[in-house]
Formats: C-alpha cells, structure tokens, sequence
C-alpha cells in the first residue's frame, strides 16, 4: 500500500524529521496502536543459542543493544586486553561472534582478492581463510574499503555479502557451499549494507545507478527466491525485519524514502518519504515505533496530509 501526501509542505529540523517519520511509518501502514503499547511493533531479534553470541550486524537484537551485564568499558594496551593478533586485509565490516568462532570479511591486493577469515575467541589464532571470487576491484571511496558488509550466521553456514562480487554461503571450515550472483552494482563509492537473515532466506539490498533492488534468496542453495525493482540510485543501508502486530515487514531506509516489504514475497507494503538523498543508518525500534535517518543538512522538507495523524 502506498500513501500520496501531496497537500501541506512542512519544513523541519533533522530531529523533527526523525520524530515525524518514525510516526508516519505506522500511520501509512494502517495500524492503530493504543496510545501507551509499546509491544505493538518491535525488531525480529534472534533467539535460541543465536542470541548468546554476536551473529550479526548490530547483535542479537538487531539494535546493537544487549542485557544488562558485567561488561569491560576501559581498554589501555595491556587493560582487558586478553590476546592481539594482526590481519593481514583490510575492511570495514564488523567481526560476528558464534562460539569460539570470530568471522570476518577482508579485501587485499587494492580489493581484487576478497576473503571470509575465522578466528579463535579464546585466543585469537587463525582458523582459516578463504579466498572469494577474485577479480577486478570495484570503485570506493576513500573512506569505504572492499570489504564494508559485515558477515551473518545461523550457526551452521556464514553468510557474506561481497559487493558485485556476489553473495557466498561458507561452513564452520571454511569451505565454499554456494556463491551466486547478484549483477552488476554502480553505487558511487561503493556497497556497504550487510545482509539480513530472515527464517531460511537471505535478504540483501542494493540501490545503484544501474537499477536498485530488494532480493532474498534460500539459504540452503543460494538461489533467488523474489526480486523486487527499487529506483533509488544511492544508498548504503542495512534492511531490518520487524513484528508489526501479527505479521513482519521488511524495512529499507534509503534514498528519499522508507519502504516497507513482505520479506517472503518482495511485494511492497507501504512506503513514505522524509529522507534525504544518501542514507547510511540502519533504522532502530522502540517505543511502539521505527526510527530513520538520513544525511547531515540544516533542515529538510516533508510533505503532510491535511488531516491529523492522531
């Protein structure tokens, strides 16, 4: 479903922006939510022995949160320091934790050699690495590396994302399961969102000059599942999934706008706009609601209808 808001022009402040669309998210979609629930929407978090670890982007719960505990908050060269060990690549993804497993994704050679590594959490030495699909590097940006998207796992597969290079499913020793191609991506200063796993699919998205998409694929043999055409031409996002009352929605945040999908068929759901042109953060939950942002600038401008949204 989607909503035209063609009647009233307001201009906001970033912090009004956010506010405004986290509650139009919700007017769009149809849902009415008593006025203190807060239970009605909230993230797909991992459960099980998932959320004793740190599986993927952001964590368990999806909101880079975790439960109260005894943590270390102070680190000197030698202070809570139990190993170090040097990596030879360099990227920007973060290391996902499962077991005594520490799994990330490195690019050498200027990123024509992409790898998956396995660490020991107890005490740092290499399990293995694995080289994927090697090739020509893709344009990034300074500040971006060849290896930006931060790894999944269900436990029994590693699932990576690689840019262009495709999305590739490996064990727990580091051999190859599948490796499918997603085309050809003509994002300026190259990909960056991590994949999201939703059941037995892998979602990942990917807005680009040479035609934006939303796809999710099995899990078990890499192949597509649905595939759904987005315009947006820029975009660095991470998708999340969320309990909306009885059923879930796929959320991307990206240029121009939020969009809501069913994450098993693709279809889109809702959609509205509030954001601005490169969108990087990945939304959060709370308060009965989802939270956007987007791109650093003095004010923005969101169109409302005439009626009240209360």
């Amino acid at each position: 479903m989607s909503t035209d808001l063609s009647h009233r022009h307001v201009h906001l402040h970033p912090i009004s922006v956010l506010t405004l669309t986290a509650a139009l998210l919700f007017w769009l979609s149809g849902i009415t939510f008593a006025q203190n629930d807060t239970r009605s929407v909230g993230m797909v978090e991992l459960t099980g022995e998932g959320a004793q670890y740190w599986p993927r982007w952001r964590g368990p719960s999806g909101q880079g949160i975790v439960s109260t505990g005894n943590y270390p908050d102070r680190w000197t060269a030698t202070d809570n320091v139990l190993w170090r060990t040097s990596l030879s690549g360099r990227g920007n993804s973060s290391p996902i934790v499962w077991d005594d497993y520490i799994i990330l994704t490195s690019g050498r050679d200027a990123g024509q050699r992409l790898f998956v590594e396995a660490y020991r959490r107890s005490d740092g030495t290499l399990r293995w690495e694995t080289e994927v699909a090697p090739g020509p590097p893709e344009r990034v940006h300074s500040k971006n590396g060849p290896a930006s998207a931060t790894p999944t796992t269900d436990g029994k597969q590693i699932f990576a994302s690689l840019g262009e290079r495709g999305l590739v499913s490996l064990d727990f020793d580091g051999n190859i399961l599948w490796h499918t191609d997603v085309g050809t991506i003509n994002n300026s200063h190259g990909p960056a969102g991590s994949p999201l796993l939703y059941d037995d699919l892998l979602i990942a998205y990917q807005d680009h000059r040479g035609g934006g998409f939303v796809a999710a694929y099995d899990t078990a043999t890499g192949n597509q599942v649905c595939r759904t055409a987005r315009q947006a031409s820029v975009g660095w996002g991470t998708p999340i999934a969320i309990t909306v009352g009885d059923h879930d929605e796929l959320i991307v945040s990206s240029q121009r706008l939020v969009q809501s999908y069913n994450p098993i068929t693709g279809d889109e759901l809702w959609h509205c706009d509030g954001m601005l042109r490169e969108v990087i953060p990945t939304p959060v939950v709370g308060h009965g609601l989802v939270f956007c942002a987007s791109g650093p600038v003095s004010y923005t401008h969101l169109t409302l209808p005439t009626s009240d949204l209360v």
